[in-house]
């Protein structure tokens, strides 16, 4: 087992501090809005959750967004079925366009620094910046529709 310590390791990366933090911001609120659009998925079907965390159900990101959206739509019509919607197609937009970009992207060396790439796409710190912003509004639209009209009584 090595000896190196977390601070080695982040001293010899060749990139940018804000390029790592805007990183980890953005795969964190990622994370978080994958989370929530599962037990919002959770309230209107029961036990969503745990297909969602068998192993052998494979459910991916991309599932969960596809479902919420599919959810939402048996809801009935509401200025809170309408702003859960919106949250729902912006989270699947966020997972086909981003999280999936940058979960399977990877490492190159870009003007002397080290970024994440796909295909001929770069993912800049802009970039990570507004998917981290658009991940956390998603989310919160998400948690308060969990813990508003979709909680049950």
């Amino acid at each position: 087992m090595s000896n190196t310590t977390f601070g080695e390791v982040i001293s010899r990366i060749s990139t940018e501090k804000e390029y790592l933090l805007a990183l980890g911001a953005c795969v964190l609120q990622l994370i978080s809005a994958e989370w929530n659009a599962a037990y919002c998925c959770e309230r209107m079907q029961p036990d969503y959750i745990r297909d969602v965390s068998d192993p052998d159900q494979r459910i991916m990101a991309r599932n969960i967004a596809e479902k919420l959206v599919s959810l939402t739509k048996n809801l009935p019509d509401s200025d809170d079925k309408s702003e859960l919607t919106n949250a729902a197609d912006i989270f699947l937009s966020l997972v086909k366009e981003e999280r999936n970009f940058l979960y399977h992207s990877h490492p190159i060396s870009y003007d002397g620094k080290t970024a994440l790439k796909k295909n001929q796409r770069i993912f800049t710190i802009e970039e990570l910046k507004e998917t981290t912003v658009r991940a956390f509004d998603c989310s919160g639209v998400l948690n308060k529709s969990l813990h508003g009209f979709l909680r049950q009584p």
